[in-house]
């Protein structure tokens, strides 16, 4: 666990995360995920439902549900590994933003 004052919080590698409990390869992950819906649903990776790693599915319906979107498939891996990418993206912007502009 990584702790900061940058607003990054608690690091895990979702992505690892993703890649230890599929049968797919880092390179087929990306792969699908670049080929999955963008901006399709919004996590925060820093939620403490990201901490286990063998959740991370079920943390991301989980934190879906909590803020009033709507369920994933969680067989579609793609769209699994997008949603991660693009919150972990958002939340680099947002404290690169925040780090360069203030608060």
């Amino acid at each position: 666990m990584y702790s900061s004052r940058n607003g990054i919080g608690h690091i895990h590698p979702p992505f690892q995360q993703i890649s230890c409990i599929t049968d797919e390869d880092n390179f087929q992950i990306t792969e699908v995920a670049s080929k999955a819906k963008a901006l399709y649903r919004f996590i925060d990776p820093n939620n403490e439902l990201f901490l286990n790693p063998k959740q991370i599915f079920i943390g991301i319906n989980t934190y879906l549900k909590n803020t009033g979107q709507s369920a994933i498939n969680t067989n579609d891996v793609g769209q699994v590994a997008r949603i991660v990418f693009e919150g972990l993206s958002l939340k680099y912007r947002f404290v690169l933003e925040k780090n360069t502009f203030g608060s």
